[in-house]
């Protein structure tokens, strides 16, 4: 796959989606509330592209969810020899990573390595991930177990200041309130797949 068009790929998907509101954090405004604690250390765990942090406050199921929908398609990148044995290595956006590391990855290890590739591999989300300025401007519960988390951010890319207002849901669960999965970042992995698959058929 060509880096450059993948780049776009990213890029528009990103941008076109109001990801925005996932990009950039850098106020402490919060609500005051756990939900609002936890939204604005995940944000900030996302602008500073510390994904394993980040993937920490994500709720379970959200993880699992972002892994079945991405994982196969970066299995699928494993070249596979005529007695059907796997490769030792394969190629991910122009680097060579070891099949055996993917394959033992936890549910949370490979949506931490997978965010860190996707955003990696676009240099033009750097210079919004360090512009980026966000405000929590409320909490609306939704019965016992979501929290909807309202967040106004403030960024630029490509020269162009963007602001978007967002809604970030959070669920109730065992270690407390957690992101769910966006429907930005969702719609990422579709289209990741989406790309992956179609280059190698």
């Amino acid at each position: 796959m060509r880096l450059k068009r993948w780049s776009r790929v990213v890029v528009v998907v990103l941008m076109c989606l109001g990801a925005l509101t996932l990009i950039g954090c850098n106020e402490e405004t919060t609500t005051g509330s756990e939900a609002g604690e936890v939204v604005g250390k995940a944000l900030e765990a996302f602008r500073q592209s510390d994904w394993q942090i980040y993937v920490s406050w994500m709720h379970p199921e959200a993880a699992a969810r972002f892994d079945s929908l991405l994982r196969p398609a970066f299995e699928a990148l494993i070249p596979i020899d005529s007695l059907g044995q796997r490769a030792e290595t394969y190629q991910l956006f122009g680097q060579e990573q070891k099949t055996a590391d993917l394959l033992a990855m936890t549910v949370q290890e490979f949506t931490a390595f997978s965010l860190e590739k996707l955003i990696g591999s676009v240099p033009q989300l750097r210079d919004a991930l360090a512009s980026a300025n966000y405000q929590i401007l409320g909490e609306v519960p939704e019965g016992g177990n979501l929290r909807h988390v309202l967040v106004r951010t403030t960024a630029e890319a490509g020269g162009v200041e963007r602001i978007e207002t967002s809604v970030v849901t959070t669920q109730n669960s065992a270690d407390g309130w957690r992101l769910t999965l966006s429907s930005q970042l969702e719609d990422l992995a579709r289209a990741v797949r989406q790309n992956l698959t179609g280059q190698m058929g």
